[in-house]
């Protein structure tokens, strides 16, 4: 007997309360949670071979790699798949080493005492569990108490808010035993203690306390479930996340406008309880962000619990506005009416919404309100009464945008997508570019096929073991990222094309060229009713003319045996997705897209293409309250005291003075070079930087800049503190120096 998998997604998600900081999903969550998988791995090793393990030998890193498998390793680990949490929240890693390898042992203390005198204690930021002494990791005097009872580690009393978290060592217990088999749901707890046994030290089990059942393991063990299997989770059945409850927060909001007799006030203090008000005023009780609980018999089961608490009767009737009651019995309610099915997702919450469109009539008092809320637009039309105002939900509340930054190379054209992209994951927690962003590079050999998507052989053996060859479409850039914002009407999705004129644009796009004109305000389309009697209409955001693709249109709605090929259709984004249905991006997808403007470009855009999207120049400048483009400008070159952004402004000062054709764009970038550290390696920089100003820029005149009489000479010579005066003129040279300073001590 295991546990089911329902039992270990939500041990998993709990697993996030080991964590006591605020910032789960940055660094500080995946640095704790490393922590406690390098010190259990570390502790289950020593218990297995009774001595330290040594780095340096190759069995004692295969076995400490296992060990944290133990702790982290959420697929099966007989399969070729590999899923491991990061910080039991929303970060995973697919390596089969868990990232030992290169964040451990070839990093930080592990990888530093291999040359150091003295031994180095890992972890750096929390009390200290490990030591490392020339390649040799070992568990830290006093390491076993500080991992129970310090704050950082597994001690569960919030000391700041005086509350009592749920018990991490209990929480430990179980999820450690996840995979463990047991003999009956009464001998669980002595099945998993015995397990832990085995595997970890009598310093470990005494330390945590795990031989000491209280209330706490048995309340967890009492909302388990069990399966005759052992069961392995995948990502997408680890559905409890930010993003959903945020999502759920936002559809529980609407839904009260229509539903609740309350005013905007009431509704914000009703939200307020499911989310956080609880737990302030009833601390212990463990309730959470009810927003997490996504069907009605799940939260119904909940709901019970917490309307059984003695301190919820008395909050409730002590609270004169009758919240907290009303509010839990308003998201139950909220929950059994979403329509057709148990779960909240995005198709669901458009049909909701077609659900308010026909009601709204009934409902005019809470225009204003939903207003607010919901991206709804007025029209006025004329009908036999006269003229009246119709009220429609625009769907995806998102104006998209198709952007060309231009500029020198490496004037930071990427580096502004990058930063724009990283603006949105601040402004929204959940945003994911993994999943919400598609990136590709045009270059002379990219084709149509290669950008929207093209049949191909697929070789695979059929049950008598015979190679049988299946053509089968394989979705290119633009298929997958159109699929995914279709799919996903709430969230921004971002299709990035590097070096667009690399390639030759108009030909890749070919006829999906005319999605990018896209409906403005009060601007409408309908399409031509399908074969299954539907009709789609398309506002603001849309594109205003459609383009047939069968194989995109399949890889749009799943469709794949030959009768689902015409029969099969979806409802996506507030539209009936058919075989008939045209392709049309959809307001949530922008386009951006960056364009070198050397002279050496192999293509050029042709004026209709650029008609369609905004251009913007990237100005070759450093932006110095920008902290990427401050510490370019000052990485120092090879082993002279020259900072690149010196060099650059004398550099490109001269280009800009000289007799040079399109004299712009032989400018050198702010980020035209990179660098690892806080140096630009000297050879790479001849090799890189001083052959295109010598083979490309000043080849008509090297003797301008250049002492050297040829590029050969110049890579020679430049070595050494004093490697520019070695290749260049001395008015150069000293044009650097006198500018140096100011840049080194820019602040």
């Amino acid at each position: 007997m295991y546990l089911s998998k329902e039992s270990i997604v939500n041990l998993f998600f709990q697993m996030n309360f080991l964590y006591s900081g605020e910032d789960i999903q940055k660094q500080g969550g995946t640095q704790f949670f490393s922590e406690l998988k390098y010190f259990l791995a570390l502790d289950e090793f020593i218990k297995s071979e009774q001595r330290p393990c040594d780095t340096k030998n190759k069995n004692d890193k295969q076995k400490f790699v296992v060990n944290v498998g133990h702790f982290v390793q959420l697929s099966d680990p007989n399969t070729s798949e590999s899923l491991d949490a990061k910080n039991f929240f929303d970060s995973f890693g697919q390596n089969k080493d868990f990232d030992v390898g290169s964040n451990f042992f070839s990093a930080g203390a592990v990888n530093k005492s291999l040359t150091s005198t003295t031994p180095l204690s890992f972890p750096s930021r929390h009390p200290q569990l490990l030591k490392c002494e020339n390649g040799v990791i070992d568990i830290a005097d006093g390491a076993y108490q500080r991992f129970a009872n310090e704050q950082d580690y597994l001690y569960y009393q919030d000391r700041k808010k005086k509350t009592i978290l749920p018990n991490k060592k209990a929480l430990l217990f179980f999820w450690l035993n996840r995979n463990t088999d047991f003999t009956s749901k009464d001998s669980l707890f002595n099945d998993f203690l015995n397990s832990l046994r085995k595997r970890y030290s009598p310093n470990m089990i005494s330390a945590l306390k795990w031989d000491e059942q209280d209330a706490v393991y048995i309340n967890i063990a009492r909302n388990l479930s069990t399966s005759n299997d052992i069961s392995f989770v995948k990502k997408e059945d680890l559905i409890f996340d930010q993003k959903d409850s945020y999502q759920r927060k936002k559809y529980f909001e609407t839904w009260l406008c229509l539903n609740s007799s309350g005013d905007d006030g009431f509704r914000t203090l009703c939200v307020d309880v499911c989310e956080q008000w609880l737990d302030k005023k009833m601390p212990g009780n463990q309730i959470g962000n009810l927003f997490r609980y996504k069907d009605y018999e799940s939260y119904k089961r909940e709901h019970i619990r917490i309307t059984a608490l003695k301190d919820f009767s008395s909050v409730s009737d002590n609270d004169q506005s009758g919240r907290p009651r009303t509010a839990i019995n308003h998201y139950l309610n909220f929950l059994n009416k979403m329509p057709h099915t148990k779960k909240v997702d995005d198709d669901n919450f458009v049909k909701l919404l077609k659900q308010l469109e026909q009601e709204i009539e009934k409902n005019p008092e809470r225009i204003d309100a939903l207003k607010k809320l919901l991206p709804l637009e007025e029209k006025k039309d004329k009908d036999s009464s006269g003229t009246q105002s119709l009220f429609y939900f625009n769907f995806t509340p998102f104006t998209p945008t198709q952007k060309i930054y231009y500029g020198v190379p490496g004037c930071g054209k990427s580096h502004t997508i990058t930063t724009m992209l990283k603006d949105e994951k601040a402004k929204t927690p959940t945003f994911s570019e993994e999943n919400q962003v598609v990136r590709t590079t045009f270059h002379p050999e990219y084709t149509n096929a290669d950008f929207i998507g093209q049949i191909l052989p697929e070789v695979h053996e059929d049950p008598q073991g015979k190679s049988v060859v299946e053509y089968k479409f394989k979705p290119g850039p633009f298929a997958k990222i159109l699929k995914q914002a279709l799919h996903n009407p709430s969230r921004p999705f971002y299709l990035v094309i590097e070096e667009i004129n690399r390639g030759n644009a108009a030909a890749i796009f070919g006829d999906v060229f005319q999605l990018l004109d896209r409906l403005k305000n009060g601007d409408t389309s309908k399409e031509p009713v399908g074969t299954d009697g539907f009709e789609n209409h398309y506002g603001k955001g849309w594109s205003e003319y459609f383009v047939m693709n069968a194989d995109v249109n399949a890889y749009i709605r799943d469709a794949k045996s030959d009768d689902e090929l015409d029969t099969k259709s979806i409802d996506v984004s507030g539209i009936h997705f058919s075989s008939s249905t045209g392709l049309r991006l959809p307001p949530n997808l922008s386009i951006y897209a960056t364009m070198n403007t050397s002279d050496q470009n192999v293509f050029t855009l042709d004026n209709a293409f650029q008609r369609r999207w905004d251009m913007e120049l990237v100005p070759n400048t450093c932006i110095w309250s920008d902290e990427d483009h401050k510490k370019q400008a000052k990485l120092q070159i090879g082993d002279t005291d020259i900072r690149w952004e010196t060099f650059r402004n004398a550099i490109n000062s001269e280009i800009s003075d000289g007799d040079f054709f399109n004299a712009d764009d032989k400018q050198l970038g702010l980020f035209f070079i990179e660098a690892e550290g806080d140096k630009i390696d000297g050879k790479k920089f001849a090799n890189k930087v001083l052959k295109y100003l010598w083979a490309d820029v000043f080849k008509r005149d090297t003797g301008k800049i250049f002492k050297s009489e040829n590029l050969s000479k110049v890579v020679e010579d430049f070595t050494g503190t004093d490697a520019f005066d070695k290749v260049f003129a001395d008015e150069f040279v000293q044009s650097l120096k006198s500018t140096n300073d100011e840049i080194k001590n820019h602040e």
